[in-house]
C-alpha cells in the first residue's frame, strides 16, 4: 500500500469532535440587552481616543513613509487643509476613507511635527488634543 492511499483512507475526526470547530456558528451573545454597557476604563480609553487628534507614521517600502493624521473635527476643510500642506511641506498627499476612522489624510514623507506645530499655531487644534504615535 502506498502512501497515498494510506491517507487517503485514513478516517479524520469529525467537525464535531474537534475542539476547535466546537461552537461555530453560535452567536456571541445570546441575549444583547444582557450585555453590560457600563463606564469603564476602556470605554473612557475609547472616548479619549474620539476626542483627539492622532498624528502617526506608517513604513511602507524601505525608507519611504507615509504621515496618516485622524481625528479632525468635520468643520476643518480637509481639501483645503491638504492643498496648504502639499504645498507648504513639498510633499503629495490625499484623503483616504478609512472603515473605522473616516476620512483621514496621507501625506509623503514623516511630516508629524510639522503638521502638529501648523494645527496648532493656527488654532485648528488645541495643544493637548494631538497626539503623535511613532
Amino acid at each position: 500500500m502506498s502512501a497515498f492511499t494510506k491517507l487517503a483512507t485514513t478516517k479524520r475526526p469529525a467537525a464535531a469532535t474537534n475542539p476547535l470547530n466546537a461552537g461555530l456558528g453560535q452567536p456571541i451573545f445570546n441575549d444583547v440587552n444582557s450585555f453590560d454597557f457600563e463606564d469603564s476604563a476602556e470605554t473612557a480609553d475609547n472616548l479619549k481616543l474620539l476626542d483627539s487628534v492622532h498624528i502617526r507614521i506608517q513604513q511602507r517600502t524601505g525608507k519611504k513613509v507615509i504621515t496618516i493624521i485622524q481625528g479632525l473635527d468635520t468643520k476643518i476643510p480637509r481639501k483645503d487643509l491638504i492643498k496648504k500642506f502639499k504645498t507648504m511641506y513639498a510633499c503629495g498627499g490625499h484623503i483616504a476613507e478609512d472603515e473605522e476612522f473616516g476620512e483621514v489624510i496621507q501625506l509623503t514623507g514623516d511630516q508629524r511635527f510639522k503638521v502638529r506645530d501648523y494645527l496648532i499655531d493656527n488654532s485648528l487644534v488645541e495643544a493637548d488634543k494631538v497626539e503623535i504615535h511613532g
